[in-house]
């Protein structure tokens, strides 16, 4: 398999998170992921636009204000109007805690077809392990030594 992993990393929204952006930018890149970071401030079309770009396997988003839940909500369909259907999108942020329940936003931002979305303060190093497997799993002859190959589905909302 292909060892290199490329993703798109941004935070949607009007709240700058411009530290904990670069942190997460930096811990990808320790894990071997080739990061394209669009930063603070970006939209769903910046973020599609820089998948398209790097071909990237995987968009992670992250929100910080209450104008970001429209854009979040519509980011797999603007993925497959632009024929990157096939992405995989991960969300966190403070947003998501703001939203009361949390089971509520997870089952609403799954709904919305995100892969998978993580409380705040979730461990970056989980993330990149499971982005990794998610990223694995999708890649040609997965289906021949992946976890499907013995009929276990990947738990899409199971962080830990």
């Amino acid at each position: 398999m292909p060892s290199t992993y490329r993703i798109v990393l941004g935070v949607i929204g009007a709240e700058q998170q411009t530290v904990g952006n670069c942190v997460m930018a930096q811990v990808l890149t320790d894990h071997g992921f080739d990061v394209e970071n669009i930063g603070c401030c970006g939209s769903r079309t910046d973020l599609v636009r820089a998948a398209i770009e790097t071909g990237a396997d995987a968009i992670l988003v992250s929100c910080a204000d209450g104008v970001a839940e429209t854009e979040c909500k519509s980011l797999r369909e603007t993925c497959a109007a632009n024929g990157v259907s096939d992405v995989l999108l991960y969300l966190g942020g403070g947003f998501l805690a703001a939203k009361g329940a949390w089971d509520e936003a997870e089952a609403l931002f799954l709904a919305n077809g995100f892969d998978r979305v993580f409380p705040p303060r979730t461990n970056v190093s989980r993330i990149a392990a499971k982005l990794r497997d998610d990223i694995d799993l999708r890649r040609p002859g997965a289906h021949l030594y992946g976890a499907g190959a013995f009929g276990v589905a990947p738990a899409v909302a199971n962080y830990d």
